[in-house]
């Protein structure tokens, strides 16, 4: 059942396992990653799976059972509360391998003497590439008993709108301590429970994630780091095939390291030369193109268009799916800087809710020569001001961030709707389809059961 839990409360008294996530990691129609948290002085722990719904101890018996062990890390004096209160713990991974295209499993971790976590569930990918569909967020970003409720009130009207989605991705800043507070991550475990039982998450190393705490890294069993690199945090740089799309996950918090960026252009060349995939999307933090007033002068975002933006160019990256910003914005098709001509049709008017927004909604946009670039707000408590048209487009703005008549990249919505914002992106051969919904956090529900916005990809 999808239901908010309410904070976490952990206990020392316990070695059962916590923070059980289950992560895409390499081909997810047949290997997935797990990963869970004990205190120290738990017995090693195992992943257990079966096929089907398992509903209690007794279906993990008897035949059938696949089981793995698991590598174990202890994590000493972590930075546990913003009261300097640290505590320390053990973090689990296993590799669930050999399994079947297209088929639902249950999972559990622990052992016998320590006990077994609650019973998950994810079903793999399938081996024919049909349509699928995948829920997109960002920013979560929650710090406080009140924050984590509206995050976690956006990621579970998510999942009931979209009962059937494979996985999540979220592109970064899963919560707000920089210094990595493993009272947070507990929160985000606990308080999304529901949601992460049912489902594989996809996530992206945000600046608020990328700590010396290494939360990141320990809580999620993505793939390792391409060869060469050296200095990323572990598991930030990955990419794996889903149906028809190559996802390309990046690590934008390397920008103070130019060698290792490099590094990181050479692994996307050769990941998506080699992909036959019809669709290539990019999932990263950091935008390369935006609308906040914050960041559109940002010296780091210009940084990082500036190596990025051409490479994405000749690699035909199609859609790139953005955060950090906290506005909502469909940006593009982009190519050498400049929209593509042509490229965009059936985009309609619609009412603005922020001043400084540009009244469009919906399109269909064409990316054979041009990547869009897109952000859906935040699913958290922030929102940030998109800049103004004149603003935008004045001679210090331009001189700033180093591209002109920006104003006129934004072919579809910008807007600020100080909701939160969860986006369904449907995957086909012939189209993506980006479905975006607002949540009232004061609610709980869904503003409408309909898109607030909803924009189509061809090429």
């Amino acid at each position: 059942m999808l239901a908010f839990q309410g904070p976490t409360a952990l206990s020392a008294v316990t070695n059962k396992p916590f923070d059980l996530i289950v992560t895409v990691n390499g081909n997810p129609e047949t290997q997935m990653g797990v990963a869970w948290f004990t205190y120290p002085g738990a017995k090693t722990s195992q992943l257990q799976l079966l096929v089907g719904v398992g509903k209690n101890a007794a279906d993990f018996q008897g035949v059938g059972l696949l089981v793995f062990s698991a590598t174990k890390k202890t994590i000493k004096d972590a930075n546990y509360t913003s009261t300097k209160v640290k505590k320390s713990f053990e973090s689990h991974k296993a590799l669930a391998t050999g399994l079947t295209a297209d088929t639902a499993y249950s999972y559990r971790a622990g052992n016998t003497t320590d006990g077994w976590s609650d019973i998950c569930t994810f079903t793999t990918a399938s081996s024919d590439p049909k349509t699928f569909r995948f829920i997109y967020v960002t920013d979560p970003q929650a710090s406080s008993t009140a924050s984590f409720k509206v995050s976690a009130n956006t990621l579970l009207n998510a999942a009931k709108r979209v009962p059937n989605a494979k996985f999540t991705l979220i592109t970064g800043d899963l919560v707000d301590s920089r210094s990595g507070l493993e009272w947070e991550m507990e929160q985000f475990f606990g308080t999304m429970k529901s949601v992460w039982g049912t489902m594989p998450l996809v996530p992206v190393l945000g600046n608020h994630d990328n700590n010396a705490n290494f939360n990141f890294s320990n809580h999620f069993n993505t793939a390792a780091l391409p060869t060469g690199m050296t200095s990323a945090k572990p598991g930030t740089v990955y990419a794996f095939e889903y149906g028809d799309a190559l996802f390309m996950i990046l690590n934008t918090e390397l920008f103070t390291n130019s060698a290792e960026m490099d590094r990181m252009a050479t692994w996307m060349t050769k990941v998506a030369n080699a992909s036959t995939k019809k669709w290539k999307i990019a999932a990263f933090h950091r935008g390369l193109y935006t609308g906040s007033a914050g960041y559109q002068t940002d010296s780091v975002s210009k940084l990082i268009r500036k190596k990025f933006a051409p490479l994405f160019d000749k690699l035909h990256i199609d859609l790139a799916l953005q955060g950090h910003s906290h506005v909502y914005e469909v940006i593009g098709p982009v190519k050498a800087g400049k929209l593509v001509k042509g490229a965009v049709s059936g985009v309609a008017s619609d009412a603005k809710i922020h001043a400084n927004a540009n009244g469009k909604k919906g399109g269909r946009f064409d990316v054979t020569n041009g990547t869009l670039y897109f952000l859906n707000n935040a699913a958290g408590i922030k929102f940030y001001t998109p800049r103004s048209k004149a603003d935008m487009n004045s001679a210090a703005t331009v001189k700033a961030s180093g591209v002109a008549n920006y104003f006129s990249l934004f072919t579809g919505k910008l807007d600020q709707p100080k909701k939160q914002t969860f986006t369904c992106v449907n995957v086909s051969s012939s189209s993506l389809i980006l479905n975006t919904y607002l949540v009232n956090a004061s609610t709980g529900a869904l503003v409408r059961n309909t898109p607030w916005d909803s924009v189509t990809i061809v090429k």
